[in-house]
């Protein structure tokens, strides 16, 4: 897919996804362009998972094979990732993860998104903001 097409199908949804979660549509074109190499990976065709989710998801999910990191050491695994009906599901599920959090931890993304104009700390920036603006996204 080329990435016009893809902003052209991902701004809609991101823009009315930002008026019901506050997520910036910006952020989620270029974390969901990061995330599924611009709409083309396997999870995001075969489970319309654009942003590697984890889990299961409204339409079940996908087994597929992953790279994770254990004390800094990366290894091998296969593991369940969310699939999905459609992109909108899988863009309103990743804003409502950034806005809620994990069930395990509510706090798990807090200060991610921030409101007052400032940056959130270093450990905790996500890489996809330097994106948006080498993207053009705003």
């Amino acid at each position: 897919m080329k990435k016009q097409n893809f902003i052209a199908i991902m701004a809609p949804l991101a823009e009315f996804d930002q008026l019901q979660s506050g997520v910036p549509a910006s952020l989620t074109i270029a974390q969901a362009a990061l995330e599924s190499a611009w709409g083309t990976s396997e999870l995001a065709v075969k489970a319309n998972n654009l942003f590697g989710i984890k889990g299961q998801g409204t339409a079940g999910s996908m087994r597929l094979q992953t790279t994770e990191y254990v004390r800094g050491v990366a290894g091998r695994v296969i593991a369940d990732f969310r699939a999905y009906n459609s992109w909108a599901e899988s863009v309103a599920d990743h804003s409502s993860l950034l806005v809620n959090g994990v069930s395990w931890d509510r706090d798990k993304y807090a200060g991610a998104l921030r409101t007052d104009g400032r940056s959130p700390p270093p450990r905790s920036a996500p890489p996809v903001m330097p994106r948006t603006r080498s993207m053009q996204i705003s």
